[in-house]
């Protein structure tokens, strides 16, 4: 949660009433920048870094494939915003929702 602080997506309240509330906007936050700073880059292969080259690079044929997914995984990640994760959101009876609002941020953490 400290880096989550750190990073400027939560504020910590000290008290008896303290704990931590969002530092911005939920529909302007990402899963995709949570994950970052929890975990720094995605990185599906290490083909996709700058030093990735391999010996079989040039005659690999799952490279470009990988990338694709890897792209792909990316912008999907990056269209998840946290609101779309709160259980506000989503409508009465929605398989999969989260029941429990506030609870997105403590899951990306973990």
């Amino acid at each position: 949660m400290q880096k989550l602080v750190r990073e400027g997506f939560l504020i910590s309240e000290q008290g008896t009433n303290g704990g931590y509330r969002l530092a911005r906007d939920p529909a302007t936050m990402t899963t995709l920048e949570v994950i970052r700073a929890i975990d720094g880059p995605i990185i599906l292969t290490n083909c996709f870094t700058a030093q990735g080259d391999c010996d079989l690079t040039k005659q690999c044929t799952v490279r470009a494939p990988l990338r694709r997914v890897h792209e792909e995984i990316l912008k999907l990640l990056d269209s998840i915003t946290i609101s779309d994760l709160s259980a506000e959101d989503q409508p009465a009876g929605a398989e999969g929702g989260l029941r429990t609002r506030g609870i997105a941020l403590t899951m990306l953490a973990h």
